[in-house]
């Protein structure tokens, strides 16, 4: 039911990786962590406030199944509604309890959301779907949920709330379909993207103003958001071919693209919305994963990480995914040994903020713009 028209979005979710978790407080390195039993591959797709849990999904040849991993390695499937299908989660709450997601089977797309008393609970769709729902984020306690449904077959953007239940969140001017991809930490602004009279186009949205289009870059530019800040204050995602960070205004900062290369999206952001994750492509038209803030500027993971002391051998990083609210926990997807593989970095603790060591550790080695 995704309707999708920029090849660059098969990157938030492809089907080959594993997910990675280091468990060293200090020490900067990747680690795998294994699919569930019987599967061939796995994925990270988010991370909770403190990096304490992850969003990931298993798959088989055939299907898939979403998961939730602890720091302390515990695996905790989200399962199926009908004993058919598959499972994919999307999210995970900032308090690491919830995941959401959809189970897809022979019904259709069900919006569900995971929770360790619960287990799996769907989360219904507008009156009149015919299709069904999908679950693409959460707020930090769990208590509202992105994502969208469809309308007797044209899709809208959407938010469940505990309180309230199912509300549509309408269309942008001219448009026909909309999805809401993200979610502030309250609840309380929604990104995405949808058609509209001049195409497609990223937006944000709150009560108070509904659907708002989020500027572009350069005119006829097609645009997404992918990641909210935990106050809202910030979207990232991408406008034309640059990764873009847009303010609560909706005006774009380009993020820029690396050396040599020609595209680059955001698909994370920190709490605080100053640090900023996705891929972009190098000189020799690989993927490189990426982190961006206003210091550093966009960098390429495997030329940073190495000269900031992080093992990253045998690895080609091609995404970043997620970024934990505090900014010390980052996850994201690549070729592991030859394989798809996912990872994720823990970042010293430290009393400075993630993004100041970041900053300062960049400048000793020489990285600094």
């Amino acid at each position: 039911m995704t309707n999708v028209s920029r090849a660059s979005r098969s990157f938030l979710f492809p089907l080959a990786a594993v997910c990675a978790v280091s468990t060293l407080a200090h020490a900067q390195v990747l680690s795998v962590v294994q699919p569930l039993p019987g599967d061939a591959t796995a994925q990270c797709v988010g991370v909770s406030a403190n990096g304490s849990s992850l969003a990931c999904n298993s798959y088989s040849f055939t299907t898939s199944m979403g998961f939730r991993q602890t720091s302390s390695g515990q695996r905790d499937a989200m399962g199926l509604l009908n004993g058919n299908g598959f499972a994919t989660a999307y999210a995970v709450s900032g308090n690491g309890q919830i995941v959401v997601g959809n189970v897809f089977d022979s019904v259709g797309d069900h919006a569900v959301e995971w929770t360790p008393n619960s287990g799996l609970q769907e989360l219904a769709p507008l009156p009149t779907s015919t299709i069904g729902a999908i679950a693409y984020s959460v707020s930090h306690d769990g208590s509202v949920v992105s994502g969208s449904s469809d309308d007797a077959g044209s899709v809208h953007a959407v938010r469940w709330t505990a309180a309230g239940g199912l509300q549509d969140l309408g269309l942008l001017p001219g448009g026909t379909y909309s999805q809401g991809y993200a979610i502030s930490a309250n609840g309380n602004v929604v990104a995405g993207f949808g058609d509209s009279s001049i195409g497609e186009i990223g937006f944000r949205w709150t009560a108070q103003h509904g659907l708002q289009p989020l500027q572009l870059l350069n005119p006829l530019d097609f645009s997404a958001g992918y990641a909210v800040s935990a106050n809202g204050a910030f979207i990232a995602g991408y406008s034309g071919l640059t990764a873009v960070r847009w303010n609560a205004g909706g005006h774009p900062t380009s993020l820029g693209v690396l050396e040599g290369g020609t595209i680059s999206s955001a698909f994370a952001i920190s709490g605080s919305g100053q640090m900023v994750g996705g891929f972009g492509d190098d000189a020799a038209g690989g993927l490189a994963a990426t982190i961006w803030t206003a210091r550093l500027g966009l960098r390429d993971l495997n030329e940073l990480l190495p000269a900031l002391g992080v093992d990253t051998s045998d690895w080609q990083l091609e995404v970043t995914t997620g970024i934990s609210t505090d900014g010390q926990t980052w996850c994201g997807q690549g070729v592991y040994q030859g394989e798809f593989r996912g990872w994720v970095l823990r970042l010293p603790a430290t009393t400075l903020p993630a993004h100041a060591w970041l900053n300062g550790s960049a400048q000793r080695a020489g990285l600094m713009n």
